[in-house]
This record gives structure tokens, C-alpha cells and sequence, in this order.
């Protein structure tokens, strides 16, 4: 008899237990009949050349190069809203950090849209483009040498960074 009292005192105490961490879970997302793609025109290597410090410590940026990122989504039906975003390690101010590998120093990659304002790296974009499966799109991007600080800080040397680049939806 005591071994049957266990089990049915154990059934009341949990039935009767609050439930401590309950929270209801909604999950959606949208299949789409197709992916589009992105070509970065001049490569995914963008050469920024040698420009003067003394440049870099009287401006806020210099070095402008071109970063133009061609979308197209063949086979889909409709239309889509795209954009580009940029991931990677990241300054205070939503720069493009230097690798390890880089000398310089004080220095960071910004990139901007084409109305000029800073696409901070791993924030979501705000400038889309409407793509169709007839009509690809071209989202026009700048990079540029800035400064992280003061410009006494700014140390000469190699300046290497990397980002990734996807493809968000609206």
C-alpha cells in the first residue's frame, strides 16, 4: 500500500505547482519562390590606395572609393524590396574596425548610401531598392578612411578590415 501513496502524492504536489516560466512562442518567416543575388562591381576587394595621414588628421574622412553592389532576383515573381548590410567587427561609431593584422592606427573604414549617410556596420540598412525578376537594381555605397578619435592618435601603416555582406528583404 505505501508503494502506491509515492506516486499519488507525487501527482498532487506537481498538479499542484504553479507553472514558474511559461511564455507562448510565435514563429513566422515566408518561403519565397526565389533568392536574390548581389555582385559587388570591381570584386568583393576594395582597394582603398595610400593617402596621406596629415590628410586624415584635418578631415573627418578622405579616400573615397566606390562600393556598388548589383542585386538581381531572376525567377521570382513580383517585385522585392533589398537591401545590403555590412557585419563585422565594429568601432564605437559604426565603423569598420582595422583586423589585427593592420599597423595603422586611430583609423576605421566607414561606409555610406547614396544620400550620404553612414550605414553603420551590423545595424539594419534603411536605403532599398524594388527589384524584379526583369529589373535588376545597383544599391551605391561609399567607403572611406575615418578616424576613431583624436587626430593625434592616427598611427601610419597598413589598414586591413572585412566584412560580410548580405542580402536583407523588407
Amino acid at each position: 500500500m505505501n508503494n502506491l501513496k509515492t506516486p499519488i502524492a507525487l501527482a498532487i504536489l506537481l498538479a499542484a505547482a504553479p507553472v514558474v516560466n511559461a511564455a507562448d512562442l510565435t514563429i513566422s518567416g515566408e518561403i519565397v519562390e526565389t533568392t536574390c543575388t548581389a555582385t559587388i562591381n570591381g570584386g568583393a576587394a576594395v582597394a582603398m590606395g595610400k593617402m596621406d595621414m596629415e590628410d586624415l588628421k584635418r578631415s573627418d574622412r578622405i579616400g573615397r572609393r566606390d562600393l556598388d553592389v548589383a542585386v538581381a532576383c531572376p525567377g521570382a515573381t513580383g517585385s522585392h524590396d533589398v537591401a545590403v548590410k555590412f557585419s563585422g567587427s565594429a568601432t564605437a561609431d559604426g565603423a569598420l574596425a582595422l583586423t589585427a593584422a593592420s599597423a595603422a592606427e586611430g583609423v576605421a573604414y566607414k561606409i555610406y548610401d547614396s544620400t550620404d549617410t553612414q550605414l553603420k556596420v551590423n545595424n539594419a540598412p534603411t536605403q532599398f531598392v524594388r527589384v524584379t525578376d526583369t529589373a535588376p537594381a545597383t544599391l551605391r555605397h561609399s567607403v572611406w578612411y575615418a578616424k576613431t578619435g583624436a587626430a593625434a592618435s592616427v598611427v601610419p601603416g597598413e589598414a586591413h578590415a572585412t566584412a560580410q555582406m548580405d542580402i536583407v528583404y523588407k
